[in-house]
């Protein structure tokens, strides 16, 4: 990247903290509370750029509508709504619990709340249950901080409740321990193997979008051992083959040459080509995982190419 790509980003990274920052005032001159939340009091603890803001408040969807002069009413039912400034758009939702989950994904009602530790509670990770308030201040009442330092990724409370709330929470934590170059709590991890198999429960798009991040993460190796260790793959909802084997011996070097080459498409063909697949069941693994035809058409081209 030009020295004039990152003045531009720098640029952008100030407009969008100053708009959420406007957004947070108005909300507190409206009597009601209002912190950043998740990836953008995260990320910069770790020196990882924010292209977005998220906002957590004690306004109810309606009262935060009645406020802005432009909104989106993105998910109203669960306490979302959507303000568009004029540089960037802010999801603001209202702190809630969540109670009984619905097929280990969705929860089947939502009640509005008043209490941001209750509302950070329901969160999947402890550096994903951080708060930041408009003076800058993080609200870090699970530890967050701390797992962040030692690269630790660590449930929320009960390891094995997160995960059978939200079976997809498991797929995150691989991706997040890939992302970071972190490791599991040992809580934690027991919980993701014991319950690998409600994976099943999760739609294959979900499976594609937190495996080709991870993928194309700065780290992929990490994550893709990870679910070879685990055997998390072998449980989703339509089998992956190769991508789901779990034979340390077949992976080693194909991990050890994942970091190599430059794309998700490359490096998704790279663990095809190394598991020796055919061409009719790369297709076959990549129509599973729900790949785009653009994203399938790259990663075939290199099984033909070679």
């Amino acid at each position: 990247m030009s020295g004039g790509d990152r003045n531009v980003d720098s640029l952008e990274n100030k407009t969008l903290f100053e708009e959420a920052a406007l957004v947070m005032h108005c909300l507190l001159n409206a009597g009601f509370s209002a912190y950043m939340v998740g990836g953008c009091v995260r990320d910069p603890l770790i020196g990882r750029p924010v292209y977005d803001v998220d906002i957590a408040t004690s306004a109810r969807p309606e009262q935060v509508v009645a406020l802005f002069q432009k909104v989106i009413p993105t998910g109203l039912q669960h306490g979302t709504v959507t303000v568009v400034m004029p540089q960037h758009t802010y999801e603001v939702t209202t702190f809630r619990k969540e109670t009984a989950y619905e097929g280990h994904r969705r929860p089947e009602e939502v009640e509005f709340i008043d209490d941001l530790i209750e509302d950070l509670r329901r969160r999947d990770f402890t550096i994903n249950a951080m708060a930041k308030d408009v003076h800058g201040f993080i609200h870090d009442p699970f530890g967050g901080q701390a797992d962040l330092k030692q690269l630790v990724i660590r449930c929320v409370g009960i390891a094995e409740e997160r995960f059978l709330e939200d079976a997809l929470r498991m797929m995150r934590g691989v991706r997040f321990a890939s992302l970071l170059g972190g490791v599991f709590a040992k809580s934690t991890w027991k919980a993701l193997c014991a319950n690998r198999k409600t994976l099943s429960f999760v739609a294959m798009e979900r499976v594609r979008d937190e495996l080709w991040k991870l993928t194309a993460g700065p780290n992929p190796a990490r994550g893709w051992a990870l679910l070879v260790r685990s055997g998390l793959l072998a449980h989703a909802k339509e089998p992956l083959g190769a991508l789901a084997s779990t034979e340390a011996a077949l992976w080693q070097p194909l991990l050890c040459a994942l970091g190599r080459v430059d794309t998700a498409e490359k490096r998704i063909a790279l663990l095809l080509l190394g598991h020796e697949v055919d061409e009719a069941e790369a297709q076959r693994i990549l129509q599973a995982l729900r790949c785009s035809g653009a994203q399938q058409d790259a990663i075939l081209a290199v099984l033909r190419a070679d």
